[in-house]
């Protein structure tokens, strides 16, 4: 009820769109070239029959009975150098403004609307160059840094003409680099072109004067300005002759000196940017001498009252002041339903021409500003695109009209017969139309419909008019909102075939169970349940399952018993070794040398998960202790460190960690028998201790020989 409030409210706002653009009064059907009007009514007198039509307002065609949903072709959002606004959709009523950008203007009706018979009104519009003129003109010219023009600046509101021309200047204490354009032009369309200059503050003081000679400086010293240097009579100058302001506002090189002696002589003449003197080649010249200067082609002096001569007079140039700069050719010829790309009109620079889209272009796509001061060739034109006038095919007829580029043409054929090419062409931009020549042949038959899954199509006639119906195998489900089709005079089916989706029978899962559906169920697509796990297990994969097409998305999931949430217990001074953490793993525990495991059921080093706990005890690891070996009989006990220093045991300690060592000193007039030590592994004593251990024994002498005095024939001892 909600969807049927909105579509009527559209209807009446539709309705109230295509009143306001006819007149407050729907005019009386009259005939109308190129259109197809539905069929007549009145909306009190002699309303619509059918349920799905209402009686509205159609332009010239009067009162019409217009389908519901009717719809117009969907308008493209923007067009060349405009927009299109539609209000509120492309359904009957609708209402399509175009709306040109900025410098251009419509050509053709701004307004369109959607009409019963599925057309926009009239023809699109095109967005071309404004022509412009004295009320329109342009704005405020562009503001360039520390320059002005040579206008008085205009009251607000107030615009300059299409055709003005400003000279750009920059102010005192500043001066313009190389290669500016220093013009700027108001063209058709309200566009400034130009100016293209910069403006540098003046950059190096007044450099001082030099003893026995003097300094030739320019009327500014801004950057890349030059002074020059000349002597006195009988002096000569030593160093540069020249220096320039650089960038960091000194003068280049260093202060030249004049020195007694030398001739009056000139050097070469000075260097002037794009000129070039009538002495090329000569290095030196008497006191007095002359030298004209020329601007090269394509350039011409800078000021009117420039001086092109220089003179020697003792060892320096002077009088020479001139500066060239390209000649200007002055803004091209403008072209109709055209333009130009380019905004320098000096030599030797080219500017190009272009057209707007819809207009193909006659003549010289370029100009060139030539040394003489005049462009290289003529402005081109730009004609309108127009394709070959095409004819209604024999038996059917044509709608729309007109040749000119972006048109667009449909064709039909008679009840009955079947089309072939293009149901619609368009004029491109080549001049042709797209798409094939078309046709009107015998009857129309749409052919059997493509097959379709899990599907069928139930009828055999596939001529015009013919209804078909479509249908799904068992075990399916039927998506689509179309139960049949019918053959239409364009040799198509009017409705696409539906989706028929498999559907999925419940299985059966060990140790689950589903709340909603019985085991073996079938159910649709697009169905979901969940699955719960019985017995204190948990599922593998997710618990919610979708049918999707025959088959289960995720795949059901299996009932096992729970892993351990966590890692097996951390155990001080030992490690763990363990793989996963699922049902049945086992961790094994290894402690470090010097402990030992405890905690553990029947001594096993392992824990296991059984159903999300580790199970098999406590692990702990234990240091292992040696007990106090108590006191060696006639002897002492020490206690040795790992840096080999010894020092006396006391008794008073009861235990002795791994890996410590015990040494043992007998008394004098005792020796040790056994071994002199003994260190703490894993708790034992190694060697043992005890009654069998190391203890302090008396020494042992040997007896001393007698000697005797050796007899005749005896040499050796005897005791």
């Amino acid at each position: 009820m909600k969807q049927d409030s909105r579509y009527l409210s559209f209807l009446v706002l539709s309705f109230s769109l295509a009143q306001t653009i006819q007149g407050l009064s729907c005019p009386e059907r009259e005939g109308t070239p190129g259109r197809e009007c539905q069929k007549s009514c009145h909306p009190e007198h002699s309303p619509c029959k059918s349920d799905r039509k209402t009686c509205e307002c159609d332009g010239r065609c009067g009162y019409s009975c217009i389908s519901q949903n009717h719809q117009c072709e969907k308008l493209e959002w923007t067009i060349p150098n405009g927009r299109v606004d539609i209000n509120p959709q492309n359904m009957f009523g609708g209402i399509a403004t175009y709306n040109c950008d900025w410098g251009y203007e419509i050509q053709g009706q701004k307004d369109r609307v959607c009409q019963g018979d599925g057309l926009w009104s009239g023809e699109a519009p095109k967005c071309v160059l404004s022509r412009g003129n004295d009320k329109e003109g342009c704005g405020p010219p562009p503001v360039i840094d520390f320059a002005t023009h040579n206008e008085q600046e205009l009251d607000p509101g107030v615009r300059y003409p299409s055709g003005t021309m400003l000279q750009y200047s920059c102010i005192e204490g500043y001066m313009k680099g190389a290669d500016n354009v220093e013009r700027a032009w108001c063209i058709v369309g309200g566009m400034w072109v130009g100016p293209k200059i910069v403006c540098r503050a003046a950059g190096c003081p007044k450099p001082p004067d030099i003893l026995n000679g003097g300094i030739i400086i320019p009327a500014s010293t801004g950057v890349s300005s030059v002074v020059q240097y000349y002597c006195n009579p009988g002096f000569q100058l030593t160093g540069r002759a020249n220096r320039t302001c650089q960038s960091d506002s000194t003068w280049e090189g260093d202060e030249p000196r004049c020195e007694k002696g030398g001739s009056e002589a000139c050097g070469p003449p000075p260097h002037v940017e794009r000129a070039f003197h009538d002495s090329e080649g000569i290095v030196r010249f008497p006191s007095g001498s002359q030298v004209q200067y020329r601007c090269q082609e394509g350039f011409m002096l800078t000021e009117r009252h420039a001086n092109t001569r220089a003179l020697c007079i003792y060892q320096r140039w002077e009088g020479l002041r001139m500066s060239c700069k390209p000649v200007e050719c002055g803004f091209p010829n403008t072209v109709e339903n055209g333009g130009i790309t380019g905004i320098d009109f000096t030599y030797p620079h080219t500017v190009h021409f272009v057209c707007n889209q819809g207009y193909r272009l006659v003549g010289n796509d370029s100009t060139t500003c030539q040394a003489s001061g005049e462009w290289s060739a003529e402005s081109p034109t730009c004609v309108a695109i127009d394709c070959p006038t095409l004819r209604s095919p024999v038996g059917g007829r044509i709608r729309g009209s007109g040749n000119a580029f972006g048109t667009v043409l449909r064709f039909e054929c008679d009840n009955g017969l079947q089309l072939e090419g293009s149901i619609e062409r368009r004029c491109l931009e080549n001049g042709e139309w797209s798409g094939n020549d078309v046709r009107c042949t015998a009857e129309i038959d749409c052919g059997r419909p493509k097959n379709f899954w899990n599907g069928y199509v139930l009828g055999e006639e596939t001529t015009l008019g013919s209804t078909l119906f479509f249908s799904c195998i068992v075990r399916t489900t039927f998506d689509g909102p179309y139960f049949e089709t019918k053959c239409l005079s364009t040799g198509r089916w009017s409705n696409p075939p539906p989706t028929c989706w498999g559907q999925c029978s419940i299985p059966n899962i060990e140790n689950a169970e589903i709340n909603v559906y019985p085991v073996g169920t079938w159910i649709n697509h697009g169905k979901t349940f969940e699955y719960s796990c019985k017995n204190g297990l948990v599922p593998i994969r997710s618990r919610i399952v979708t049918c999707f097409n025959g088959t289960f998305n995720p795949s059901p999931p299996k009932c096992v018993p729970a892993p351990c949430p966590s890692p097996p217990p951390h155990v001080d001074n030992g490690i763990r070794l363990f793989i996963g953490q699922e049902h049945g793993r086992r961790a094994r525990y290894i402690c470090n040398n010097g402990f030992r495991l405890s905690g553990m059921h029947q001594s096993s080093p392992y824990l296991v998960c059984d159903k999300g706990r580790w199970m098999g005890g406590n692990p702990v690891c234990q240091e292992f202790f040696c007990p106090n070996p108590g006191t060696i009989t006639n002897g002492k006990i020490f206690k040795k460190e790992p840096n080999n220093i010894r020092f006396n045991f006391p008794q008073y300690i009861t235990t002795i960690k791994h890996g410590q060592r015990l040494e043992f000193q007998c008394d004098p007039g005792y020796e040790i028998s056994g071994a002199s030590g003994a260190t703490c592994i894993n708790g034992q004593w190694v060697p043992p201790l005890g009654d069998a251990g190391s203890h302090c024994k008396p020494q042992q002498y040997l007896p001393i020989p007698r000697l005797w005095t050796p007899r005749p024939n005896r040499n050796f001892y005897e005791e």
